[in-house]
């Protein structure tokens, strides 16, 4: 029983990964494990569900993928994004306003299939703007490191300068 769940835990990162792909989120799988900081071997083995992975991971890829619903990855909870609403939540209704002008100023009248495919476009977008900005902070620290190190050579340079003078 333990095994099955954990199977279920690795096909569930096997769809959300799917997803990031289908979506251009991540161009490849080496790409998804970069972004987590991971082999490339390590992630195939979660995916294929040679490996189990830890809650840790599982926060790992949450912070880096922001809209994935970590109970869903972890226990099967809910839908894989946050804030997504399903065919469920709108059956029965066979239009609904999507606050789409057309340019002429009217709102036109869409299915809620055409809700739902604008809601899926507006969350690849924001999976990509997740991604983007993960690695503009990552970018970012490596400025930092780099500023830390010249500040440390400017103190040294300094620190000599002041020694030249007081001989």
């Amino acid at each position: 029983m333990r095994i099955r769940m954990k199977t279920a835990k690795n096909q569930r990162l096997r769809t959300f990964a799917d997803y990031l792909l289908d979506n251009k989120i991540v161009r490849t799988q080496k790409e998804f494990a970069e972004i987590l900081g991971k082999s490339q071997s390590q992630i195939t083995n979660y995916l294929s569900g040679k490996d189990n992975f830890s809650k840790k991971i599982v926060m790992q890829i949450q912070k880096k993928f922001p809209s994935l619903n970590e109970d869903w990855l972890e226990d099967g909870v809910g839908e894989m994004l946050k804030n997504f609403q399903t065919t469920g939540d709108i059956r029965g209704k066979d239009n609904i306003a999507n606050v789409h002008h057309n340019g002429n100023g009217n709102i036109e009248i869409g299915t809620a299939a055409d809700f739902i495919e604008i809601a899926r476009n507006l969350q690849s977008q924001l999976f990509s703007k997740d991604r983007q900005i993960a690695q503009k902070d990552e970018q970012i620290a490596e400025k930092d490191k780099q500023i830390a190190q010249r500040d440390e050579l400017a103190n040294r340079l300094l620190k000599m300068l002041e020694d030249l003078n007081k001989k």
